[in-house]
């Protein structure tokens, strides 16, 4: 009778434990970068164009994404752009600490009412840099 109640109680644990781990397996929530391309463009006039694409895989629910871009003293940006496939981006930025700091929420709709949920989606940004090459005027001489 002893092994009897040692084994219902065994049996009741396992049955609780699998039921606890598939609970938070819907909490399971993980993302992955699967590409990240940067293409950089100098103007005549040394100013920076910035395209970037990040392909995301969410699985899960999210609100969206950050991106920290470093400034030095002197160098600000401007004409950021922000656009998404597979999801509905808003944008909000502000500078901290020697940094621009994009805060991307991404949709599920067009309303902006529904997060986004184990979805693929690419993230466009473009920015212009300010201050940071400096053009010198060569002379090729024969």
């Amino acid at each position: 009778m002893n092994v009897k109640k040692t084994f219902c109680i065994i049996l009741l644990f396992s049955l609780l434990f699998l039921a606890v781990t598939a609970v938070s397996a819907d909490d399971d929530k993980s993302y992955s970068i699967d590409r990240a391309f940067v293409e950089l463009t100098v103007g005549d006039n040394g100013l920076l164009h910035v395209d970037e694409q990040y392909d995301y895989a969410f699985k899960g629910q999210y609100n969206g994404v950050y991106r920290d871009i470093p400034l030095k003293s002197g160098e600000s940006i401007e004409n950021v752009k922000v656009s998404a496939k597979g999801a509905y981006p808003v944008l909000k930025q502000s500078d901290e600490d020697g940094k621009k700091h994009l805060k991307i929420y991404l949709y599920a709709d067009e309303a902006h009412t529904k997060k986004i949920r184990d979805c693929d989606v690419s993230i466009f940004i473009s920015y212009d840099m300010k201050n940071v090459v400096t053009l010198f005027n060569d002379i090729g001489a024969q």
